[in-house]
């Protein structure tokens, strides 16, 4: 998973899924279980005050209600932020989204640990995940 770790049975690396190449599928939409979350990402000796997540994806089965969110945590939840996409508006299911990013400010931040994860309502519930980059 490199800089990410995950949590429950409802992610899971592949080396290959939907013509990509070491990719990361979330599933379900059951809360921790279908996360992908970063390792603590030190910040210390850094002068950061903005921070921009991209990553390209791509969903299946996702309905109408479904959102893909992408959480983030400064210095062990001093503050926290997050932005979801939700399906009907955002995006469409069976479609790789390479520009997807969210950008995001904290001043003498010490520490970063970002989520993806799927808010959504049933197994079929899937979002493979591939090129995360922090900024």
């Amino acid at each position: 998973f490199g800089l990410f770790n995950h949590h429950g049975n409802d992610a899971n690396r592949y080396t290959s899924a939907m013509n990509r190449a070491n990719v990361v599928r979330i599933a379900d939409g059951e809360g921790g279980y279908s996360a992908l979350t970063s390792n603590h990402i030190s910040l210390e000796n850094n002068s950061f005050s903005k921070f921009k997540i991209a990553f390209s994806f791509y969903a299946i089965e996702m309905e109408n209600s479904d959102d893909l969110c992408l959480d983030y945590e400064i210095d062990d939840g001093a503050t926290t932020g997050k932005k979801c996409w939700n399906s009907l508006h955002a995006f469409d299911n069976s479609r790789w989204y390479d520009d997807m990013s969210f950008e995001f400010s904290a001043s003498n931040a010490k520490s970063l640990r970002i989520r993806s994860r799927i808010d959504g309502d049933g197994n079929e519930d899937d979002v493979i995940i591939d090129s995360v980059t922090i900024q």
